[in-house]
């Protein structure tokens, strides 16, 4: 048994999300005006798995507080020895895929513009015996609205392909690869954290501009888009350039035996995110090797059906280009991630077409355009904020292009994508808060269960009762939280400000959020998790212990 203690530690999580819970909220609404950080990231591939690499970063922070220190995430530490990550992992692995060789960032400078440098004051570890955040003192506070340069060269060595990072066979990866700035909030509190096994990011948006300098032979590809065509200064060797607009992240990757497919996807939209002229469309690339290629052109064929439907629903996608990488078998621990402009997902060629697990993966990391993209929650305390909206949106755009059942149809059966949901949260004991922070959860299948599922459970609920309402709600809350950070108390504002939300909130959604999470007869049982394809949708009657079974098969498949 991996955690004997699990329900005291349960009950013990519920408490403490209770006591942390309003403080979060309080310090990260939307409201008011956010951060800036800008990113000019210089990287040299030297060696198959080492980076080196240089950053000018520009900070504009807009709390009434002076900022009297700098912290940082160095979340490329997560994958050496001792890390608080790899010892939170659930039974040993990440999401089914288990660590090999180890990775790391060493940071060779850290200096101010006048190149005054500050790891000379640097602290690390904050009591969690891990190197993945870092704080240095400024030389003196700096005010709201002053812009401050730092200027950063360091080293990456990528790890055994795990964990969104890393290298296979002739093919890297570089995700959270770079020192970040943390948030700071406008309390005057900075929002750092050990990188831990269930959590994901949170940033300032701001302008990316990358150069990758790698092997000739290999395919570059990367966050944004392409601003001008590969330079061949020296032998062996080619430089890229790319660039992204109004975004918190920058990830990038290269592959000796990558191969490309460029598709376009029409939209009348104006792109918001990096120099907006006019409406234009969206160039889709796909990555992939050879044994991949069926996967990569179903990603695009989903992608091409899919942005369009997230778009009537959350509006425009920002950017003018897309990349999606499927990952190769040897690097299966890269798949099913989002960054803003480029997903990954994974593509098993022995799956069979009537089971849409490659379609399922690319519209989840597609609806994290949204909700962690655009809509950039804090995936470390809210993250039911990202993740939950983000799998309930994927339940409502396989709605639209399959109707139901939608996971899977076949010989007069089909997997229905909300019986699941149902199926998940049912048969989940953890019963706390839904909006609590990723630590607390006893281990991943709970975080997963609770966070993705019950969530999307809940408002599939909700749906049913009030359709056209929360559609307007969730509308709204994408609008006005654009290029924000809200909370979940912005979200439930969103909710209420429909006259015909407001019961459902006040009884259903916020005790759901905030106190327990149970749902009970508000979502289909495990007994439904199977689905008829023919009439009216009759149900198959079935155990639950067989319907656990299909919940079993099926663990994997998702994001």
């Amino acid at each position: 048994m991996r955690y004997p203690h699990r329900d005291l530690l349960a009950r013990l999580a519920l408490t403490a999300a209770l006591l942390v819970a309003p403080a979060l909220a309080r310090a990260q609404s939307g409201d008011g005006p956010l951060n800036r950080a800008d990113y000019r990231l210089d990287a040299r591939v030297t060696a198959p798995r080492t980076i080196e690499a240089t950053a000018i970063v520009r900070w504009t922070h807009r709390s009434d507080t002076p900022a009297a220190t700098a912290e940082w995430h160095l979340y490329a530490n997560a994958f050496a020895r001792g890390s608080l990550f790899l010892r939170t992992l659930s039974g040993g692995a990440h999401r089914g895929n288990a660590p090999g060789a180890g990775g790391s960032i060493e940071l060779h400078s850290l200096a101010l513009a006048s190149g005054e440098e500050l790891l000379p004051s640097a602290t690390a570890d904050f009591g969690d015996a891990d190197r993945t955040r870092l704080r240095v003192t400024l030389p003196r506070p700096v005010p709201r609205d002053v812009e401050t340069v730092f200027s950063l060269r360091f080293t990456v060595r990528l790890p055994d392909a795990f964990s969104r990072s890393g290298c296979g066979d002739r093919f890297c990866f570089a995700g959270q690869w770079f020192p970040k700035l943390a948030v700071y909030e406008r309390d005057g509190r900075w929002s750092t954290f050990a990188l831990h096994a269930q959590s994901e990011f949170y940033a300032d948006f701001g302008r990316y501009e990358l150069t990758v300098d790698a092997p000739a032979t290999a395919t570059v590809f990367a966050t944004g888009r392409r601003i001008r065509a590969p330079e061949f200064n020296a032998p062996g060797r080619a430089r890229h350039a790319f660039a992204l607009a109004r975004a918190h992240d920058c990830a990038f990757g290269w592959s000796e035996r990558g191969l490309v497919r460029d598709a376009v996807i029409s939209s009348r939209n104006e792109r918001d995110g990096d120099d907006p002229d006019a409406p234009r469309p969206v160039l889709v690339r796909a990555v992939y090797t050879a044994p991949d290629a069926v996967g990569a052109e179903r990603a695009i064929a989903l992608a091409q059906r899919a942005l369009p439907a997230l778009e009537r629903r959350y509006g425009p996608y920002p950017y003018d280009a897309l990349t999606i990488v499927v990952a190769p078998r040897d690097a299966a621990g890269i798949g099913g991630m989002e960054y803003p402009g480029l997903v990954t997902v994974e593509s098993n060629p022995f799956a069979p077409s009537f089971v849409r697990a490659v379609e399922y993966v690319t519209a989840h990391e597609l609806a994290h355009q949204w909700f962690y993209g655009v809509i950039a929650t804090n995936e470390h305390s809210e993250p039911a904020l990202d993740e939950g909206l983000c799998e309930f949106a994927t339940g409502l755009v396989f709605d639209e292009l399959y109707g139901e059942p939608s996971l899977a149809r076949a010989f007069g059966l089909g997997v229905s994508f909300w019986a699941m949901q149902g199926a998940f949260s049912n048969l989940e004991r953890d019963t706390g808060p839904i909006l609590r922070n990723a630590t607390l959860f006893a281990d991943f299948d709970s975080y997963a269960n609770v966070v993705y599922r019950r969530t999307s459970a809940l408002f599939d609920s909700v749906r049913r009762e009030h359709p056209a309402a929360l559609d307007r709600a969730l509308a709204r809350y994408a609008r006005e939280q654009r290029f924000r950070h809200p909370t979940g108390r912005d979200l439930l504002r969103a909710l209420r400000a429909e006259p015909e939300l407001a019961r459902t909130v006040d009884a259903v959604i916020e005790p759901a959020f905030t106190t327990r999470s149970s749902l009970g007869d508000r979502v289909p049982s495990a007994q439904r998790f199977i689905e008829h394809n023919r009439g009216s949708g009759s149900l198959l009657p079935l155990s639950s212990r067989l319907s656990t079974v299909f919940a079993v098969l099926l663990r994997w498949i998702g994001p």
